[in-house]
């Protein structure tokens, strides 16, 4: 079987008025009715200011750790085909880069341990930009600790320590309790 580890973001609440987390939490529930794949473990929801920073609202995030039990589950176009679809079923609009967004699910790794490496066509994989993000490592590190960078070669603590403290502070990254609804304005 392969692991599958996909981050689960939002800031925008969607046209029904459900927050940001009320979204994230949906959109794993959506994840453990794929065909073919089954839910090990999730990690705890992380609060985070956008990145590059901009005046849209924080970021609800985690990551979920999959396995494939198939094969059409563990192709990587078939998968991020599916997480689309998810997205669009959450009033995701893609308009320009790092746009707020209802949804937003990235394949971060795949493969036996997670090891796969693809350069083209999309999806790249590892993903290109995780290992540049607090708000997808601290919550990868919940769910695969061992997890090794394939291109890196370095495992996720390491790959934290690499990161600026500011981007790793309290003050740029928080966990989410479980009654503050999330982020995201409705409108």
């Amino acid at each position: 079987m392969a692991m599958i580890l996909v981050a689960v973001g939002a800031n925008l609440a969607t046209h029904d008025g459900r927050t940001a987390y009320q979204v994230c939490n949906a959109a794993v529930d959506a994840l453990e009715r794929l065909p073919g794949l089954q839910l090990v473990t999730m990690s705890r929801w992380y609060r985070s200011a956008p990145v590059p920073r901009s005046n849209q609202p924080d970021y609800v995030n985690g990551v979920a750790r999959l396995e494939a039990q198939d094969l059409t589950a563990a192709d990587p176009v078939m998968l991020l085909a599916m997480l689309a679809r998810i997205e669009q079923d959450f009033g995701r609009e893609r308009t320009v880069a790092n746009a707020a967004r209802t949804l937003d699910l990235d394949i971060i790794a795949m493969g036996a341990r997670g090891a796969t490496i693809r350069h083209r066509p999309d999806p790249i994989l590892p993903h290109p930009r995780a290992h540049l993000r607090a708000f997808v490592l601290l919550p990868l590190r919940e769910v695969a600790p061992d997890w090794i960078h394939p291109v890196l070669g370095l495992g996720v603590d390491a790959l934290i320590d690499r990161l600026p403290l500011a981007d790793r502070s309290n003050d740029a990254i928080s966990v989410v309790s479980g009654d503050e609804g999330g982020s995201g304005q409705a409108g």
